[in-house]
């Protein structure tokens, strides 16, 4: 009971979903960066499996902290959603380039528009 309380109070009851989907975009990025390095034959270090765990925690507390203004924020800002979404597509923006690495072929402009709507 006290980690639901904690996971409700930093992160909010109603996304549970969408954080389950955010790790699994997590963990699909380290999977294809490992299966991409290994097509392209450089090492695979433990140093950029540690990066992959600390990229976890501080989208966690990103994602923390946007909920976190979002409940001391009057109206309807879903701040938080915001940051879920772009940390998403940041992280589909890495599967598909991993994915190039691969020898797959990468829509150009899929991976173009993803840019954009990041930002970037």
């Amino acid at each position: 009971s006290i980690s639901s309380t904690l996971y409700s109070f930093f992160f909010g009851i109603n996304l549970s979903m969408i954080m389950l989907a955010l790790i699994a975009l997590i963990t699909f990025d380290m999977l294809t960066a490992v299966i991409a390095a290994y097509y392209v034959g450089e090492p695979i270090e433990s140093r950029k499996v540690f990066k992959s765990a600390l990229k976890f925690g501080i989208y966690l507390i990103l994602v923390s902290a946007a909920h976190l203004t979002d409940s001391t924020i009057f109206g309807d800002i879903h701040l938080e959603e915001g940051m879920i979404a772009f940390l998403s597509i940041t992280e589909l923006i890495s599967v598909i380039e991993n994915a190039g690495k691969m020898g797959y072929v990468v829509p150009k402009k899929l991976l173009n528009r993803l840019n954009e709507l990041r930002g970037a």
